[in-house]
C-alpha cells in the first residue's frame, strides 16, 4: 500500500514538472514567434518609409 502511496506522489509530482516544462516551453516558443514578426514588420515600414522618401527626393531634384 506504501508503495502504491510513493508511486502515486511520484506520478503527480512527473505530470506537474512535465506541464510546467510544456507550458514554459510553448510561452517563450509564442513569445519568440511574436518577436520574429513584430521584427519583420519594423524591417518592411522602414523599408516602405525609404522607398517614399527616395521616390519623394527623386520627385524633387526633378522639378529643381
Amino acid at each position: 500500500n506504501k508503495n502504491y502511496m510513493s508511486l502515486a506522489v511520484f506520478y503527480c509530482l512527473a505530470n506537474i514538472l512535465l506541464f510546467t516544462l510544456l507550458f514554459i516551453y510553448s510561452t517563450s516558443y509564442i513569445a519568440s514567434k511574436n518577436n520574429k514578426n513584430k521584427n519583420i514588420i519594423q524591417n518592411n515600414t522602414k523599408h516602405n518609409l525609404e522607398k517614399i522618401y527616395h521616390l519623394n527626393s527623386y520627385k524633387d531634384s526633378v522639378h529643381n
